[in-house]
């Protein structure tokens, strides 16, 4: 496998715990996503589908930055859905690196 330029899709969906926030933690938690950047606008669109099928809600999606990944780290359709519907009830969501951290053990 090779390392390839990925687009980052991050989802943020509920502020951070103010106290988190003052030790350096993001201010919002939520989702990140690594994707191809030819499937750049079809994955975010249904990072979007996902979010509302499962009842997330989303203060911002962004996908203006990218990042080198291996190939075998980008994330496909079936693991972000997997990933949504194990956390569709969590109102206290991590930070969004623990989401990519669990997905590829």
């Amino acid at each position: 496998m090779e390392n390839i330029i990925c687009s980052v899709i991050d989802v943020d969906c509920y502020p951070n715990d103010p106290e988190d926030v003052k030790f350096g933690g993001p201010k919002f938690v939520g989702f990140e996503f690594w994707v191809k950047k030819s499937d750049k606008e079809l994955m975010t669109n249904y990072v979007k589908c996902m979010l509302y099928e499962y009842g997330i809600p989303f203060i911002n999606i962004n996908n203006s930055h990218y990042k080198i990944v291996n190939e075998k780290d980008i994330h496909t359709p079936l693991m972000i859905r997997s990933i949504i519907e194990e956390n569709k009830d969590n109102k206290e969501l991590k930070p969004k690196e623990y989401y990519y951290r669990k997905i590829v053990k």
